[in-house]
């Protein structure tokens, strides 16, 4: 859905990307997927868009400087109003996945600030999409908040 290759401003004084630079590849590789269902400039100047209202970010390896990254998303879940997505950030020769972002997206009437349904065309679109997604195996860690700590 997404590649980025890491900046050098995007580093933080260990030599790694900073936390705040996940959440700028997961934001964009939501835009990306937004996009591919018609979310684009011309609907949200309707005044329609989403809002996030959750995320969950793991970080599972350390990424340095230049590596290329990609992302692949997964449709978790969707209703009238709703989208639950996963991206997975991958090294982008090796494979390895180097961090997960779980998001809910609410579907908004930006004039009303408040939640709406989908207009056709996207729900149509998301229902394309699950189709080939709802019989993936969701990944053990969606819908899970943090690992409990052993208490010794």
């Amino acid at each position: 859905m997404h590649d980025s290759k890491v900046r050098p401003d995007w580093l933080d004084y260990n030599g790694h990307m900073t936390e705040s630079r996940y959440l700028q590849v997961f934001g964009d590789t939501s835009d990306a997927f937004l996009n591919f269902i018609g979310m684009d400039e011309n609907y949200r100047k309707q005044g329609f868009s989403v809002y996030t209202v959750e995320t969950h970010i793991r970080h599972l390896r350390e990424v340095s400087g230049g590596e290329s990254l990609s992302v692949e998303t997964q449709l978790l879940d969707y209703d009238e109003k709703r989208i639950r997505i996963v991206h997975e950030m991958l090294h982008s020769s090796s494979g390895d996945v180097l961090a997960t972002g779980e998001h809910m997206l609410l579907h908004v009437n930006t004039n009303k600030g408040k939640a709406c349904p989908f207009g056709k065309i996207l729900y149509e679109k998301l229902a394309q999409i699950w189709n080939g997604h709802q019989n993936l195996s969701i990944p053990d860690y969606a819908g899970k908040g943090f690992q409990e700590l052993n208490k010794k």
